[in-house]
């Protein structure tokens, strides 16, 4: 390892590395390493393309930049950088109190409902990691059983992600009751799929579940409103709907929530690909029965 390189296993942040080392590097590589010391925040939501474009340096300078740092590639080194963010606390803006002002009007309250919402499934969009969602994919789709868990406002989308699987054919459970949901957990093997929800991803009773099914050999698919958080450490295939920590809540869940029914579409929609046309009778069969249940 040259004297520039960094070895990832024993970095403890590397925005202070990258200070550290900044004179060391040659003149695009310093560019690169100005920028993101510059925009941090704004470098964990993007592609390597849009890191390319943005600080004004090459793509090999980039790969090259990430491997200098001693990680395997651009993924790997954007991963860290999230964790390095939102484990900083004096970087973190925890809001408190409620997110409108007793003087908004409705115009407002619509307003900044609607700019939030929209904010958050950018950014959700820009964080997306497609080779964890399709590989994710494929194990639903190949799953013996998938069985997804969640409590309160997390309960109502693994019950979302049930209603939506179990049209596909697939045998689905969705447990919300956390005695059952250990109970169920600790039948899972290595033919299963787990899908644990968990907005802040740190609810004891979940965590407690997805440990045990993954303990079983069971797959774990994470979905959380936080890159780091005690059930994506645990998961084979962690979700997140933003690159925070779960020390920085909104006031509100609605904005998360539908980022994560938004996760559960895609993961659904592309499931139904890979099951191909039976995928396709099965759910045409499920809509004729609940058409046939409307008022004509």
């Amino acid at each position: 390892m040259g004297n520039n390189e960094i070895s990832k296993n024993n970095h403890t942040n590397i925005l202070l590395k990258l200070r550290g080392i900044r004179d060391g590097l040659n003149s695009a590589e310093q560019r690169l390493a100005d920028y993101i010391l510059e925009h941090p925040e704004d470098t964990v939501l993007f592609t390597i393309q849009e890191l390319e474009n943005k600080s004004g340096t090459s793509y090999a300078t980039i790969i090259r930049f990430t491997k200098k740092l001693g990680f395997n590639g651009y993924k790997e080194f954007r991963n860290t950088l999230i964790r390095d963010v939102t484990s900083d606390q004096e970087e973190i803006e925890a809001s408190s109190g409620f997110p409108i002002e007793l003087d908004d009007n409705i115009e407002t309250i619509i307003e900044k409902t609607f700019q939030n919402s929209v904010r958050i499934l950018n950014e959700t969009r820009r964080i997306i990691e497609v080779d964890v969602l399709q590989e994710a994919a494929e194990r639903i789709s190949n799953t013996r059983e998938l069985v997804t868990i969640g409590t309160g406002a997390s309960g109502i989308i693994a019950r979302y992600a049930y209603i939506r699987f179990f049209r596909l054919g697939i045998p689905t459970t969705a447990e919300t009751d956390m005695t059952l949901v250990k109970i169920k957990a600790s039948l899972l093997d290595e033919d299963d799929v787990l899908l644990a929800v968990s907005s802040s991803g740190r609810s004891e009773k979940i965590v407690e579940a997805a440990r045990l099914a993954s303990d079983r050999g069971a797959h774990v698919i994470s979905l959380c409103d936080y890159a780091v958080s005690p059930l994506s450490k645990i998961a084979e295939y962690p979700l997140f709907t933003t690159p925070r920590n779960a020390a920085q809540f909104l006031d509100i869940d609605m904005p998360l929530t539908t980022a994560q029914m938004n996760l559960i579409d895609i993961l659904f929609l592309y499931t139904s690909i890979l099951r191909g046309e039976d995928a396709f009778e099965k759910f045409q069969k499920t809509k004729d029965v609940s058409d046939s249940e409307k008022i004509q």
